[in-house]
């Protein structure tokens, strides 16, 4: 009867260890998303900045060869600005 405790409190305390490795290991890839995309962010505001100060000359001959660089570059800092939600797909294999 106590082996049967035992064993289950082993299981118990095995899932709890796996939930807090798996919870820890999440937390730290959503802070180094977020680290990545403010630091990308930052790039991307600076990158609009310069650009903003081009004369147009400059500008029209980077619209021909790049396309609407502009429009892209607005959407990729829209892209990579912290959302209210951070969604994360786990595979793996349960014990």
């Amino acid at each position: 009867m106590a082996s049967r405790y035992k064993s289950r409190l082993l299981l118990l305390l095995f899932s709890l260890c796996f939930r807090l490795q798996t919870y820890q290991m999440l937390s730290e890839s959503k802070k180094t998303d977020t680290d990545k995309r403010e630091k990308l962010l930052e790039v991307y505001i600076r990158t609009q900045e310069v650009l903003d100060k081009l004369d147009s000359k400059f500008t029209e001959i980077l619209q021909k060869s790049l396309g609407d660089f502009k429009t892209t570059l607005k959407k990729n800092i829209s892209d990579v600005k912290p959302k209210g939600q951070y969604i994360v797909l786990v595979a793996g294999e349960m014990i």
